[in-house]
């Protein structure tokens, strides 16, 4: 394992033997990161993908629609780092997208990044619950 990438153990418990061993049964994790407007989240998310394989799934009911990238305060392409990110600036503001539209919309998203070992959900102020 490279050293330079940390791990997460809450409990530092010791690494058991089959470490690193897919198990079958487990579900794909989930990282969610909430917080204010202007807090950080995107740049977190966008950090961590430098350590994990994780794709970013937008939250926000704003930032889901075209053409809003100031008001909603979007987060450049160029500050994304190749990152990709999921219903960012996807939807047409002249198409009314629910809590339910979201929800159809993003479990879809889920499914087809359980490849992949995590999964981030960024969320900003008036984000989809």
């Amino acid at each position: 394992m490279d050293n330079d990438i940390p791990t997460i153990n809450p409990k530092n418990e010791e690494p058991s033997e089959d470490e690193g061993t897919p198990n079958p049964n487990s579900k794909p994790k989930v990282l969610v990161i909430m917080g204010a407007t202007g807090a950080g989240k995107s740049r977190l998310a966008v950090d961590l993908a430098s350590y994990f394989p994780i794709e970013i799934i937008n939250a926000d009911s704003m930032q889901v629609y075209q053409g809003l990238d100031v008001l909603t305060n979007k987060v450049p392409l160029h500050d994304r780092k190749g990152v990709p990110h999921h219903l960012l600036g996807t939807i047409s503001p002249n198409v009314e997208f629910t809590a339910k539209d979201f929800r159809d919309t993003a479990v879809p998203q889920f499914d087809d990044l359980s490849e992949l070992p995590t999964e981030n959900f960024e969320t900003h102020k008036g984000f989809y619950e």
